[in-house]
């Protein structure tokens, strides 16, 4: 048996993400923030992930997918 790790995650576009802090910090600033939030997630549960773990991506944007996997992969990929 295999263990899956599923991760969902958003394309940080401005008023797409983290809506109600962008009305008080600015759009560009909370999507900024929400790239940060995933970032330190994924490098928090980096260390649970073994070898044999299948890591599965969803994210909204199907016209994002290679944005998304340039982001993912840049940093958090082998």
């Amino acid at each position: 048996m295999t263990d899956i790790f599923v991760i969902f995650i958003k394309w940080p576009e401005p008023r797409m993400v983290k809506t109600l802090i962008g009305q008080v910090l600015a759009h560009i600033k909370a999507a900024n923030l929400y790239r940060y939030m995933v970032s330190r997630m994924i490098e928090n549960l980096s260390p649970l992930l073994t070898k044999d773990m299948k890591i599965c991506w969803y994210f909204d944007s199907v016209s994002k997918t290679i944005e998304v996997k340039n982001w993912i992969k840049r940093r958090y990929l082998p």
